[in-house]
């Protein structure tokens, strides 16, 4: 009598570590998910985090301003406005300045630049085409008061600076700085490029 109830209280015992096991099981993966997603969500928020400390100015809420000119075979042409409406936060107001405000993180850092302005302006710019607003396309080689023209970008750092530097190429990916002048040009090689008519303009505040 005594073995049997021996027996009866190890079986009883065998049948609670069961079932404190297969409760530990079961909750183990729910926990282990838990934790996947908690720290994949830590991992997200740190490297957003860490784009936003990292990321170049112009950066979303900053607002530059540069001096644009388009300059084609020795003559400006009429200051460009915007064609379409302005996705990027980078456009004109037909006052010869291009307006710098991003309208996202697209538009940041080095995305703020001229072939941002060209398609909000109705433009293309490449190293080797440019298209005017309303639709003239200017290739390099064609005539340009009897000599042949090649798209060229000169840029400024200020309105006091008087030199000037040619881009290498590139154009469209060119960020201009806060201050800056640029001018967009269609001309012979070496051919003088002077500053846009607008250096020296003070933006209104849009």
């Amino acid at each position: 009598m005594g073995r049997a109830s021996s027996n009866k209280k190890v079986a009883r015992a065998a049948r609670a570590a069961g079932r404190q096991s297969s409760s530990r099981s079961s909750l183990a993966w729910p926990l282990a998910m838990a934790a996947v997603v908690a720290l994949g969500a830590v991992l997200i928020f740190v490297s957003r985090g860490g784009e936003r400390a990292a990321a170049d100015p112009p950066v979303l809420g900053d607002h530059w301003h540069a001096a644009v000119g388009i300059y084609v075979c020795g003559d400006f042409q009429p200051n460009p406005n915007d064609a379409k409406q302005d996705v990027s936060g980078i456009h004109s107001h037909g006052d010869g300045l291009m307006h710098i405000h991003p309208f996202g993180t697209r538009y940041t850092g080095d995305g703020a630049n001229l072939a941002a302005f060209a398609d909000t302006v109705g433009m293309e710019i490449t190293d080797e085409r440019l298209v005017l607003p309303g639709g003239q396309a200017l290739a390099n080689g064609d005539d340009c008061g009897g000599e042949p023209g090649v798209v060229q970008v000169k840029v400024w750092g200020s309105n006091a600076e008087q030199t000037g530097f040619l881009l290498d190429g590139d154009f469209g990916d060119y960020a201009p700085s806060d201050g800056s002048l640029v001018t967009i040009a269609f001309a012979p090689e070496g051919a003088d490029i002077p500053k846009p008519p607008s250096a020296g303009t003070t933006p209104a505040d849009v």
